[in-house]
């Protein structure tokens, strides 16, 4: 069995892809098993699809690739200092420690001022956003513990609540950032949800960032862990991709 393009190249059928799925709890369909098997072509030029087996991961990859550069797409990704991971669902970067102008409208809160904020870890998927916090000032791998953002306007889950941030319309790194501080900063999600240890409460420590004339960094220590490394995060996040 042979297959002919526009680009007048003929080619002969040789494998076979059998994807399996099953329906999941959300009226979706989930790929669960794929396999893989030789072909054989008969003297009439019948093809007949022979006994497989799993398909591997490395061999999927493989033949993805391939493809892909017969297509003339490119799998080389150009990274900057600030990106960590990027993929054609997800983007995963990170912002080092630095003063960021902030805008607080909240109870015992309403302020507009600069505040030293931790280095923090973002991942954008679609219309998601979410935000991470380090204990340490260096670009993080798999292996580094995360921690919660000691944001307003942020759920338990490290998710962004939009408010009133607008999605940047082209979605990169750089416009996901400044938006976000561009909205207004009204609330804990939920609102009794303690974001760091400060021991006078996250308003207090704002506050204190903000108005200080000795302009201090950011208390990293108060910092309250999230109980996953940044790989096991993104490993989570893709299986829902």
């Amino acid at each position: 069995m042979h297959l002919k393009t526009d680009e007048k190249k003929e080619f002969e059928l040789e494998k076979a892809f059998l994807v399996y799925g099953a329906r999941s709890s959300y009226s979706r369909r989930e790929v669960g098993y794929v396999s893989e098997h030789n072909v054989n072509i008969n003297s009439k030029g019948v093809p007949t699809i022979m006994k497989g087996r799993a398909l591997k991961k490395d061999s999927l990859m493989a033949a993805l690739r391939q493809l892909a550069r017969q297509q003339g797409i490119s799998d080389l990704v150009w990274v900057d200092d600030q990106t960590i991971a990027t993929s054609s669902t997800l983007q995963v970067w990170w912002t080092p420690a630095q003063s960021r102008w902030m805008h607080f409208q909240s109870q015992g809160l309403q302020l507009s001022l600069p505040a030293q904020n931790p280095p923090l870890v973002w991942l954008a998927c679609g219309e998601c956003l979410m935000v991470f916090a380090l204990k340490e000032n260096i670009k993080p791998g798999p292996t580094t513990a995360l921690h919660h953002a000691p944001l307003f306007n942020v759920f338990a889950n490290a998710e962004v609540c939009a408010g009133s941030m607008q999605k940047p319309k082209d979605g990169n790194a750089k416009e996901w950032v400044e938006s976000f501080y561009a909205a207004t900063f009204t609330h804990a999600n939920p609102p009794s949800r303690r974001l760091t240890t400060y021991r006078q409460g996250e308003k207090a420590l704002w506050k204190h960032l903000m108005t200080s004339k000795k302009k201090p960094a950011f208390p990293t220590d108060k910092l309250k862990p999230f109980g996953k490394t940044l790989g096991e995060v993104v490993q989570n996040l893709e299986k829902d991709l």
